[in-house]
Protein backbone atom coordinates (compact mmCIF):
# COMPACT_ATOMS: atom_id res chain seq x y z
CA UNK A 1 0.00 0.00 0.00
CA UNK A 2 1.21 3.68 -0.86
CA UNK A 3 3.09 6.08 1.56
CA UNK A 4 6.29 8.24 2.28
CA UNK A 5 8.79 5.81 3.24
CA UNK A 6 10.54 9.08 4.09
CA UNK A 7 8.17 10.12 6.84
CA UNK A 8 7.10 6.46 7.87
CA UNK A 9 10.91 5.26 8.61
CA UNK A 10 14.12 7.00 10.38
CA UNK A 11 16.03 4.55 8.20
CA UNK A 12 19.15 6.74 8.32
CA UNK A 13 18.71 7.55 12.05
CA UNK A 14 21.98 6.82 14.45
CA UNK A 15 20.13 4.94 17.15
CA UNK A 16 19.64 2.40 14.98
CA UNK A 17 22.72 1.92 12.72
CA UNK A 18 24.31 -1.23 14.07
CA UNK A 19 27.72 -2.10 12.99
CA UNK A 20 28.24 -4.95 10.86
CA UNK A 21 28.65 -8.35 12.73
CA UNK A 22 26.94 -6.79 15.71
CA UNK A 23 23.32 -7.37 14.43
CA UNK A 24 21.01 -10.68 15.13
CA UNK A 25 22.22 -11.82 11.90
CA UNK A 26 18.74 -13.21 10.81
CA UNK A 27 17.13 -13.45 7.37
CA UNK A 28 13.92 -11.10 7.41
CA UNK A 29 11.19 -11.69 4.61
CA UNK A 30 9.78 -8.28 3.85
CA UNK A 31 6.81 -8.54 1.66
CA UNK A 32 4.65 -5.74 0.24
CA UNK A 33 3.72 -4.61 -3.14
CA UNK A 34 5.02 -0.89 -3.01
CA UNK A 35 8.86 -0.90 -3.38
CA UNK A 36 9.22 2.24 -1.39
CA UNK A 37 7.96 0.61 1.62
CA UNK A 38 10.08 -2.55 1.47
CA UNK A 39 12.92 0.17 1.03
CA UNK A 40 12.02 1.96 4.05
CA UNK A 41 12.08 -1.13 5.89
CA UNK A 42 15.29 -2.70 4.42
CA UNK A 43 16.85 0.20 5.28
CA UNK A 44 15.80 0.27 9.16
CA UNK A 45 16.67 -3.38 9.32
CA UNK A 46 20.00 -3.84 7.63
CA UNK A 47 20.60 -1.15 9.94
CA UNK A 48 20.17 -2.58 12.78
CA UNK A 49 21.95 -5.58 11.41
CA UNK A 50 19.58 -7.93 9.85
CA UNK A 51 20.16 -9.44 6.54
CA UNK A 52 16.57 -8.58 3.98
CA UNK A 53 14.51 -10.12 1.57
CA UNK A 54 12.19 -8.67 -0.93
CA UNK A 55 8.92 -10.12 -2.39
CA UNK A 56 6.78 -8.04 -4.09
CA UNK A 57 4.23 -10.29 -4.27
CA UNK A 58 2.26 -12.78 -2.22
CA UNK A 59 3.13 -15.30 -4.96
CA UNK A 60 7.11 -14.16 -4.24
CA UNK A 61 6.94 -14.68 -0.95
CA UNK A 62 5.79 -17.80 -1.03
CA UNK A 63 9.09 -19.08 -4.08
CA UNK A 64 11.30 -16.76 -1.75
CA UNK A 65 9.68 -19.64 1.83
CA UNK A 66 9.78 -22.34 -0.26
CA UNK A 67 13.62 -21.61 -1.97
CA UNK A 68 15.06 -20.02 1.19
CA UNK A 69 15.01 -22.38 4.32
CA UNK A 70 17.26 -19.75 6.38
CA UNK A 71 13.94 -17.24 6.16
CA UNK A 72 13.71 -16.13 10.02
CA UNK A 73 10.97 -13.94 9.66
CA UNK A 74 8.46 -12.32 7.81
CA UNK A 75 6.95 -8.84 7.40
CA UNK A 76 3.67 -8.91 5.53
CA UNK A 77 1.64 -6.63 4.04
CA UNK A 78 -2.18 -7.26 4.28
CA UNK A 79 -3.32 -5.75 0.84
CA UNK A 80 -2.36 -6.81 -2.29
CA UNK A 81 -3.02 -7.93 -5.41
CA UNK A 82 -3.43 -11.64 -6.57
CA UNK A 83 -2.46 -13.17 -3.22
CA UNK A 84 -3.15 -11.22 -0.56
CA UNK A 85 -1.09 -11.34 2.89
CA UNK A 86 -3.80 -13.47 5.09
CA UNK A 87 -3.63 -15.83 2.10
CA UNK A 88 -0.08 -15.96 1.79
CA UNK A 89 -0.04 -16.42 4.98
CA UNK A 90 -1.81 -19.47 4.86
CA UNK A 91 -0.12 -20.40 2.25
CA UNK A 92 2.84 -20.33 4.41
CA UNK A 93 1.98 -21.95 7.46
CA UNK A 94 1.09 -24.83 5.73
CA UNK A 95 4.29 -25.59 3.46
CA UNK A 96 6.44 -24.94 7.35
CA UNK A 97 4.19 -27.79 8.90
CA UNK A 98 5.80 -27.82 12.46
CA UNK A 99 8.37 -25.42 11.27
CA UNK A 100 7.27 -22.10 12.78
CA UNK A 101 9.08 -18.61 11.65
CA UNK A 102 7.09 -15.69 13.14
CA UNK A 103 5.10 -13.81 10.54
CA UNK A 104 4.17 -9.70 11.59
CA UNK A 105 1.28 -7.95 10.08
CA UNK A 106 2.20 -3.97 8.74
CA UNK A 107 -1.01 -2.58 8.92
CA UNK A 108 -2.28 1.30 8.22
CA UNK A 109 -5.01 2.58 10.79
CA UNK A 110 -8.20 1.23 8.40
CA UNK A 111 -7.40 -1.93 8.18
CA UNK A 112 -7.65 -2.17 12.26
CA UNK A 113 -11.13 -4.21 12.07
CA UNK A 114 -9.13 -6.66 9.91
CA UNK A 115 -5.93 -7.58 12.52
CA UNK A 116 -9.01 -10.61 13.90
CA UNK A 117 -8.22 -12.43 10.57
CA UNK A 118 -4.91 -11.72 10.19
CA UNK A 119 -4.33 -14.24 13.53
CA UNK A 120 -6.75 -16.41 12.15
CA UNK A 121 -4.51 -17.20 9.40
CA UNK A 122 -1.52 -17.77 11.14
CA UNK A 123 0.35 -14.01 11.85
CA UNK A 124 1.51 -13.90 15.49
CA UNK A 125 1.93 -10.18 15.60
CA UNK A 126 1.37 -6.29 13.73
CA UNK A 127 2.65 -3.10 13.56
CA UNK A 128 1.12 -0.10 12.53
CA UNK A 129 1.37 2.79 10.33
CA UNK A 130 2.99 5.04 10.27
CA UNK A 131 5.67 3.00 11.83
CA UNK A 132 7.68 3.79 15.05
CA UNK A 133 11.29 2.47 14.59
CA UNK A 134 11.93 1.55 18.59
CA UNK A 135 8.48 0.02 18.52
CA UNK A 136 9.22 -2.55 15.58
CA UNK A 137 12.88 -3.38 16.42
CA UNK A 138 11.45 -4.19 19.76
CA UNK A 139 8.89 -6.40 18.50
CA UNK A 140 11.35 -7.60 16.11
CA UNK A 141 13.90 -8.57 19.29
CA UNK A 142 10.99 -10.48 20.49
CA UNK A 143 9.89 -12.56 17.93
CA UNK A 144 14.14 -13.29 17.22
CA UNK A 145 14.44 -15.00 21.31
CA UNK A 146 10.84 -16.47 20.32
CA UNK A 147 11.98 -18.12 17.24
CA UNK A 148 15.28 -18.81 18.53
CA UNK A 149 13.55 -21.19 21.88
CA UNK A 150 11.45 -22.94 19.35
CA UNK A 151 14.13 -23.47 17.30
CA UNK A 152 16.28 -24.71 19.87
CA UNK A 153 13.42 -26.77 21.81
CA UNK A 154 12.55 -28.66 17.88
CA UNK A 155 16.39 -29.32 17.98
CA UNK A 156 16.11 -30.53 21.40
CA UNK A 157 13.40 -32.81 19.98
CA UNK A 158 14.99 -34.09 17.31
CA UNK A 159 17.94 -35.21 19.56
CA UNK A 160 15.80 -36.89 22.08
CA UNK A 161 13.78 -38.72 19.10
CA UNK A 162 17.22 -40.13 17.69
CA UNK A 163 18.68 -40.72 21.21
CA UNK A 164 15.02 -42.64 22.01
CA UNK A 165 15.35 -44.80 18.36
CA UNK A 166 19.07 -45.22 19.31
CA UNK A 167 18.46 -46.67 23.14
CA UNK A 168 15.31 -48.61 21.33
CA UNK A 169 18.17 -50.58 18.82
CA UNK A 170 20.49 -51.13 21.56
CA UNK A 171 17.55 -52.44 23.57
CA UNK A 172 16.77 -54.61 21.07
CA UNK A 173 20.41 -56.31 20.89
CA UNK A 174 20.87 -56.39 24.49
CA UNK A 175 16.96 -58.48 24.21
CA UNK A 176 18.32 -60.73 21.64
CA UNK A 177 21.41 -60.98 23.82
CA UNK A 178 19.90 -61.99 27.02
CA UNK A 179 17.15 -64.57 24.58
CA UNK A 180 20.09 -66.30 23.44
CA UNK A 181 22.26 -66.73 26.63
CA UNK A 182 19.51 -67.24 29.69
CA UNK A 183 16.65 -69.18 27.96
CA UNK A 184 18.39 -72.03 25.57
CA UNK A 185 20.08 -73.86 28.31
CA UNK A 186 16.75 -73.67 30.82
CA UNK A 187 15.46 -76.55 31.65
CA UNK A 188 11.62 -77.29 31.55
CA UNK A 189 10.13 -79.04 34.40
CA UNK A 190 6.81 -80.32 35.34
CA UNK A 191 7.50 -79.97 38.84
CA UNK A 192 9.00 -76.00 39.08
CA UNK A 193 5.90 -73.48 38.30
CA UNK A 194 6.73 -69.53 37.91
CA UNK A 195 5.27 -66.15 37.53
CA UNK A 196 7.73 -63.43 36.18
CA UNK A 197 7.02 -60.05 35.66
CA UNK A 198 9.48 -57.20 35.34
CA UNK A 199 8.74 -53.88 35.82
CA UNK A 200 9.97 -52.59 32.44
CA UNK A 201 11.63 -54.08 29.31
CA UNK A 202 14.66 -55.81 31.33
CA UNK A 203 13.97 -57.63 34.18
CA UNK A 204 16.40 -57.36 37.35
CA UNK A 205 14.99 -60.46 38.88
CA UNK A 206 16.66 -63.80 37.13
CA UNK A 207 15.30 -67.23 37.59
CA UNK A 208 17.32 -70.31 36.08
CA UNK A 209 16.53 -73.71 36.02
CA UNK A 210 18.77 -76.32 34.85
CA UNK A 211 18.60 -80.59 35.40
CA UNK A 212 21.82 -82.27 34.68
CA UNK A 213 22.55 -85.86 33.51
CA UNK A 214 22.74 -86.76 36.81
CA UNK A 215 19.18 -86.00 37.73
CA UNK A 216 19.99 -82.94 39.95
CA UNK A 217 17.62 -80.18 39.60
CA UNK A 218 19.40 -76.64 40.09
CA UNK A 219 16.85 -73.69 41.04
CA UNK A 220 18.27 -70.18 41.02
CA UNK A 221 16.20 -66.80 42.12
CA UNK A 222 18.38 -63.73 42.27
CA UNK A 223 17.31 -60.05 42.38
CA UNK A 224 19.72 -57.33 41.35
CA UNK A 225 19.72 -53.93 42.70
CA UNK A 226 16.87 -51.82 41.07
CA UNK A 227 15.49 -52.80 37.73
CA UNK A 228 15.37 -51.95 34.08
CA UNK A 229 18.83 -52.24 31.81
CA UNK A 230 21.01 -51.66 34.53
CA UNK A 231 19.82 -53.96 36.78
CA UNK A 232 20.21 -57.01 34.12
CA UNK A 233 23.41 -56.60 33.53
CA UNK A 234 24.79 -59.10 35.96
CA UNK A 235 22.22 -61.73 34.75
CA UNK A 236 24.30 -62.81 32.03
CA UNK A 237 27.40 -63.87 33.68
CA UNK A 238 25.55 -65.11 36.39
CA UNK A 239 23.59 -67.27 34.14
CA UNK A 240 26.82 -68.64 32.08
CA UNK A 241 28.22 -69.72 35.39
CA UNK A 242 25.30 -71.20 37.19
CA UNK A 243 24.71 -73.30 33.61
CA UNK A 244 28.19 -74.72 33.49
CA UNK A 245 28.57 -74.95 36.85
CA UNK A 246 25.10 -77.21 37.48
CA UNK A 247 25.99 -79.34 34.29
CA UNK A 248 28.61 -80.58 36.60
CA UNK A 249 26.56 -81.30 39.30
CA UNK A 250 29.17 -78.94 41.72
CA UNK A 251 27.95 -78.48 45.29
CA UNK A 252 25.93 -75.39 45.97
CA UNK A 253 28.34 -73.53 48.30
CA UNK A 254 30.92 -73.78 45.82
CA UNK A 255 28.53 -72.34 42.95
CA UNK A 256 27.75 -69.77 45.59
CA UNK A 257 31.49 -68.96 46.08
CA UNK A 258 32.44 -68.93 42.23
CA UNK A 259 29.18 -66.01 41.92
CA UNK A 260 30.37 -64.28 44.43
CA UNK A 261 34.21 -63.68 43.47
CA UNK A 262 32.61 -63.07 39.76
CA UNK A 263 30.08 -60.23 40.03
CA UNK A 264 32.30 -58.42 42.78
CA UNK A 265 34.88 -58.15 40.58
CA UNK A 266 32.77 -56.79 37.32
CA UNK A 267 29.66 -55.17 38.98
CA UNK A 268 30.05 -51.32 39.78
CA UNK A 269 30.16 -50.79 43.88
CA UNK A 270 26.55 -49.97 44.32
CA UNK A 271 25.47 -53.18 42.96
CA UNK A 272 24.60 -56.74 44.28
CA UNK A 273 22.40 -59.34 43.64
CA UNK A 274 20.15 -61.32 46.65
CA UNK A 275 19.61 -64.83 45.34
CA UNK A 276 18.78 -68.53 46.35
CA UNK A 277 20.34 -71.21 45.21
CA UNK A 278 18.90 -75.02 45.45
CA UNK A 279 19.94 -77.74 44.54
CA UNK A 280 17.12 -81.00 44.57
CA UNK A 281 18.54 -84.13 44.30
CA UNK A 282 16.85 -86.74 41.52
CA UNK A 283 14.10 -88.01 43.82
CA UNK A 284 13.59 -84.62 44.97
CA UNK A 285 13.66 -85.98 48.59
CA UNK A 286 16.94 -83.88 49.51
CA UNK A 287 17.54 -80.36 49.38
CA UNK A 288 20.70 -78.17 49.71
CA UNK A 289 19.95 -74.53 49.73
CA UNK A 290 21.98 -70.95 50.38
CA UNK A 291 19.83 -67.82 50.42
CA UNK A 292 21.86 -64.92 51.10
CA UNK A 293 20.21 -61.22 50.80
CA UNK A 294 16.76 -62.75 50.21
CA UNK A 295 13.53 -63.03 51.75
CA UNK A 296 12.64 -66.16 53.72
CA UNK A 297 12.17 -68.99 51.80
CA UNK A 298 9.12 -71.28 52.52
CA UNK A 299 8.57 -74.72 52.86
CA UNK A 300 5.17 -76.60 53.22
CA UNK A 301 4.11 -80.22 53.74
CA UNK A 302 1.48 -81.49 53.20
CA UNK A 303 0.99 -83.15 56.59
CA UNK A 304 1.40 -80.04 58.25
CA UNK A 305 -0.85 -76.98 58.45
CA UNK A 306 1.96 -74.59 59.53
CA UNK A 307 4.53 -73.67 56.77
CA UNK A 308 8.16 -74.11 57.84
CA UNK A 309 10.42 -70.77 57.39
CA UNK A 310 14.12 -71.38 55.69
CA UNK A 311 15.63 -67.91 56.52
CA UNK A 312 18.10 -65.75 55.01
CA UNK A 313 21.46 -66.41 56.56
CA UNK A 314 23.94 -64.50 54.07
CA UNK A 315 24.26 -61.58 52.61
CA UNK A 316 24.18 -60.74 49.69
CA UNK A 317 26.73 -61.80 46.54
CA UNK A 318 28.66 -59.12 45.38
CA UNK A 319 29.57 -57.08 48.34
CA UNK A 320 31.88 -59.24 50.51
CA UNK A 321 35.35 -60.10 49.60
CA UNK A 322 36.03 -64.07 48.92
CA UNK A 323 37.71 -64.62 52.67
CA UNK A 324 34.47 -62.10 54.21
CA UNK A 325 32.06 -64.19 52.64
CA UNK A 326 30.28 -67.14 53.57
CA UNK A 327 29.14 -70.06 51.31
CA UNK A 328 27.87 -72.28 53.73
CA UNK A 329 24.30 -74.16 52.86
CA UNK A 330 21.72 -76.18 54.50
CA UNK A 331 20.73 -79.44 53.82
CA UNK A 332 17.04 -80.49 54.55
CA UNK A 333 15.30 -84.15 53.86
CA UNK A 334 12.02 -83.47 52.10
CA UNK A 335 8.79 -85.55 52.44
CA UNK A 336 6.80 -86.72 49.52
CA UNK A 337 4.39 -84.08 48.13
CA UNK A 338 6.78 -81.34 49.80
CA UNK A 339 6.45 -77.72 48.09
CA UNK A 340 9.32 -75.02 48.09
CA UNK A 341 8.04 -71.54 47.51
CA UNK A 342 10.59 -68.88 46.99
CA UNK A 343 9.70 -64.91 46.05
CA UNK A 344 11.51 -61.24 45.56
CA UNK A 345 10.42 -58.42 47.16
CA UNK A 346 8.39 -56.98 45.13
CA UNK A 347 5.61 -58.73 46.10
CA UNK A 348 5.81 -57.87 49.95
CA UNK A 349 6.76 -54.45 48.99
CA UNK A 350 3.55 -54.02 46.58
CA UNK A 351 1.79 -50.83 47.65
CA UNK A 352 -2.33 -49.93 47.69
CA UNK A 353 -3.15 -46.91 46.69
CA UNK A 354 -2.98 -45.65 50.86
CA UNK A 355 0.81 -46.56 50.30
CA UNK A 356 0.02 -49.75 52.85
CA UNK A 357 2.21 -52.81 51.32
CA UNK A 358 1.36 -55.86 51.13
CA UNK A 359 4.03 -57.31 53.06
CA UNK A 360 4.77 -60.82 54.92
CA UNK A 361 1.68 -61.61 56.63
CA UNK A 362 -0.35 -61.21 53.75
CA UNK A 363 2.06 -63.33 51.45
CA UNK A 364 2.18 -65.96 54.62
CA UNK A 365 -1.59 -66.60 54.91
CA UNK A 366 -1.97 -67.01 51.52
CA UNK A 367 0.75 -69.63 51.52
CA UNK A 368 -0.94 -71.23 54.32
CA UNK A 369 -4.15 -71.81 52.58
CA UNK A 370 -1.88 -74.54 50.76
CA UNK A 371 -4.20 -74.74 47.39
CA UNK A 372 -3.41 -76.60 44.71
CA UNK A 373 -0.92 -73.57 43.38
CA UNK A 374 0.68 -71.16 45.75
CA UNK A 375 1.70 -68.82 42.73
CA UNK A 376 -2.32 -68.48 41.89
CA UNK A 377 -3.31 -67.98 45.75
CA UNK A 378 -0.96 -65.45 45.83
CA UNK A 379 -1.71 -63.44 42.97
CA UNK A 380 -5.37 -63.43 43.68
CA UNK A 381 -4.19 -62.02 47.10
CA UNK A 382 -2.23 -59.81 45.62
CA UNK A 383 -4.93 -58.47 42.80
CA UNK A 384 -7.21 -57.98 45.33
CA UNK A 385 -4.87 -55.83 47.74
CA UNK A 386 -3.15 -53.39 44.72
CA UNK A 387 -6.65 -52.17 43.92
CA UNK A 388 -5.49 -50.94 40.54
CA UNK A 389 -2.25 -49.86 41.38
CA UNK A 390 0.73 -50.44 39.09
CA UNK A 391 3.77 -52.59 40.34
CA UNK A 392 6.92 -50.51 40.87
CA UNK A 393 9.66 -53.40 41.14
CA UNK A 394 10.35 -56.31 39.51
CA UNK A 395 7.99 -59.74 40.69
CA UNK A 396 9.18 -63.24 40.37
CA UNK A 397 7.25 -66.02 42.24
CA UNK A 398 9.17 -69.72 42.19
CA UNK A 399 7.21 -72.89 43.20
CA UNK A 400 8.95 -76.40 43.30
CA UNK A 401 6.48 -78.95 43.81
CA UNK A 402 8.19 -82.29 44.92
CA UNK A 403 5.35 -84.20 44.27
CA UNK A 404 6.23 -83.82 40.40
CA UNK A 405 9.20 -85.40 40.77
CA UNK A 406 11.06 -86.48 37.65
CA UNK A 407 11.13 -87.91 34.53
CA UNK A 408 10.13 -85.00 33.28
CA UNK A 409 13.18 -84.42 31.35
Amino acid sequence: MPSCASDEIAANDRRFHILPGEGPDLKVLIVDDQEINRLGLVGLLEGAGYTCVQAGSGEQALSVVRDQTDICMVLMDIVMPGIDGLDATREIRSHLGSNHIPIIFVTSADEAEKLELCFEAGGDDFVSRPINPTLLLSRLNAHQRLFSMHANLQESNKELLRHQRETEREHLVVEHVFDNVIKPAMTKCESISTHLSPYSMFNGDLYLAHRNNTGDIYVLLGDFTGHGLSAAIGCMPLADLFYAMAAKSVPVGEIVAEANRKLLKILPDHMFCCMVLMKFNATMDHLDIWVGGMNDIYMVEPSSKASQVIPSQHMPIGILTNEEFDSTSKEYDLASGARIFAYTDGVIEFQDPEGEMFGEDRLREAIEEQEESLIETVLVRLDDFKKGCEQRDDITLVEINTAKAPNDM
